[in-house]
């Protein structure tokens, strides 16, 4: 072999060594990001990678180009800025849950480190999380990650208790007795009072505190329904009402009142002391308040005295009651004479 063949195959290996050296740098660093790289590094980092995949597409270039291409690849590679790792550097604000509870990621601060040891503060937006559904009980470990770098932290999940249901609330379901009479005392029978609790259960009470009603006037009056259990006092009002109370508890127009006014034509009126129906005669002596014919002879009183005296006929307001009293005059004399002849004889 001449000495021109011997400096054309080492030409030929120095060609393929170079070849060789840019396409390993051209697919080491084909899926390079930019990650923390400045804009102008990355586009010269760009180009520098774009010429070496067109030399070693086209075998006109030499082996000082192939070379020269590789040198210019690497340089630009070694001013690419990527994510080392990342750090949590701080945890959550809540770290502790109830299974079904929702991840709560605010207090979160996350921090990236690159190849030349420069820290970065990233934003929620810059990572994302996952593995944090809270549905089991347990230590629960979240992953965050950003530029294909992982970081984790862990958050405990407790079984959940149900809150001790406590008093919310007091109605009056059924009001009872709201009309009053002045001086009476409050009643609560027909009255129903529920009390309601946080988790939505009722029961009817009928243990409960009364106040503010006052009966010693008339008028509406405010009454307050309150009930207190472990600590807790709930209250409503009922509205009521207070009316005199006039002490007569018999209606005035009622016929039937005994101390009411009588029809006079009633026979039964208790101020007459004869049976109802008897109709005595008043100018009987044996009645009760009937003239004594032996004390007042004379039918006549008045100014009728004359006219009597001179024989005329007696006139009166009523004719009929003439009667009586003539009868009453014609007894009177009658029983004198029989008088006079009873002295004489014992005389004799």
């Amino acid at each position: 072999m001449t000495l021109e063949e011997l400096q054309a195959a080492e030409a030929g290996l120095a060609s393929i060594e170079a070849y060789e050296a840019l396409e390993t740098l051209a697919e080491e660093y084909a899926d390079e990001q930019q990650g923390l790289t400045p804009d102008a590094a990355w586009n010269s980092f760009r180009n520098a990678l774009e010429n070496a995949q067109f030399a070693l597409n086209n075998n006109r270039f030499g082996t000082e180009d192939l070379t020269a291409l590789a040198e210019r690849l690497q340089n630009a590679a070694d001013g690419l800025l990527y994510v080392e790792s990342i750090e949590v550097v701080q945890l959550p604000a809540v770290t502790e849950y109830y299974v079904g509870d929702a991840f709560d990621p605010s207090g979160l601060a996350v921090e990236a480190v690159d190849n030349k040891g420069n820290r970065y503060t990233l934003t929620d937006q810059d990572y994302t999380l996952s593995g944090y559904e809270l549905d089991h009980t347990g230590t629960v470990t979240i992953t965050v990650t950003y530029e294909g770098k992982e970081a984790t932290f862990d958050v405990t999940v407790l079984e959940r208790q149900e809150p001790e249901a406590t008093l919310k609330s007091l109605e009056i379901t059924q009001t009872g007795k709201t009309e009053y009479k002045t001086g009476e005392e409050f009643s609560t029978e027909g009255m129903e009072v529920t009390v309601y609790y946080t988790d939505g259960s009722s029961r009817v009470i009928t243990e409960y505190d009364v106040s503010g009603f006052d009966s010693e006037t008339a008028g509406p009056k405010t009454v307050t329904i309150s009930y207190t259990e472990d600590g807790i006092t709930v209250s409503t009002v009922l509205e009521v009402t207070v009316t005199e109370d006039s002490g007569d508890p018999t209606d005035p127009s009622d016929p039937t009142d005994p101390s009411g006014p009588r029809d006079p034509s009633d026979p039964s009126d208790p101020s007459d002391p004869s049976e109802p129906g008897d109709q005595k005669d008043p100018d009987d002596p044996a009645a009760p308040g009937g003239s004594d014919a032996s004390e007042d002879p004379s039918p006549v009183s008045g100014g009728d005295e004359e006219n009597a005296g001179n024989g005329e006929a007696v006139q009166t307001g009523d004719t009929l009651n003439l009667m009586p009293y003539l009868a009453a005059v014609a007894l009177a004399g009658t029983a004198a004479g029989a008088a006079v002849t009873v002295r004489r004889r014992k005389k004799d």
